[in-house]
């Protein structure tokens, strides 16, 4: 009853995320109006998703003094693993993004980010309820979007033998995750485990939010000190 109560609660915030995002789809202008030097940060959201799902941390990203940067291209991130890469590393050229970039991305959006960072286009990564080991729950759906992101997947377990990066990245998990079942630890990256119950519900945690903007600020002292 009670993992009812969990899909239930979290299907209610992905709904309420999703509307969201197809309402308001242009991104603030204050959002790349920064002078502080901070690093920039690229958003990806994951499948089916738009940026707006990221929008709560968005803002508290912004509001740090980060410009932001979301991915029109992506739309509703519905293409495989490797082209989602592409448009993202496109989208970094093109717009002439300064160094020392950031991901932070939900869901299938890590492991877009991880294929990122392999290809050298993005220093580190916070990502949040990522499937880096595939999730079993991905079996039950025939969509090939879909079917990349299972344990078996060709894709996902060419990434994990992909380890050197994992270092570079930084992987916050619910407690409990009613669409990935695997888990999301990722072997050498710093694992952080969160009291949210929710694959989406984590979006909006207050913890995760106050997480992922200490890691930021961990960062640009790193950066400062070098």
């Amino acid at each position: 009853m009670e993992r009812i109560r969990y899909w239930v609660d979290d299907s209610v915030t992905m709904l309420r995320l999703q509307g969201k995002s197809r309402l308001f789809t242009k991104q603030p202008d204050s959002y790349t109006e920064h002078n502080e030097g901070k690093s920039p940060i690229i958003l990806i959201p994951g499948l089916f998703e738009r940026w707006g799902v990221l929008g709560k941390i968005a803002k508290s990203i912004s509001r740090n003094g980060h410009d932001v940067f979301i991915i029109p291209e992506l739309g509703d991130n519905v293409f495989d693993i490797e082209t989602s890469a592409d448009i993202v590393e496109r989208f970094i050229r093109i717009n002439g993004i300064p160094e020392n970039r950031h991901i932070v991305a939900h869901s299938k959006g890590g492991i877009i980010g991880k294929k990122v960072l392999n290809d050298g286009y993005a220093d580190k990564m916070i990502a949040i309820a990522s499937p880096f080991s595939g999730s079993d729950f991905a079996n039950y759906f025939p969509l090939s979007s879909i079917q990349e992101m299972t344990s078996r997947s060709e894709k996902i377990n060419e990434l994990m033998e992909q380890s050197e990066v994992n270092k570079n990245i930084v992987s916050i998990f619910p407690v409990v995750d009613n669409l990935i079942p695997n888990g999301s630890q990722l072997k050498g990256a710093e694992n952080i485990l969160v009291r949210a119950k929710g694959h989406h519900k984590i979006l909006i945690d207050k913890r995760v939010i106050r997480i992922v903007n200490d890691k930021l600020n961990l960062w640009e002292e790193e950066v400062r000190k070098k």
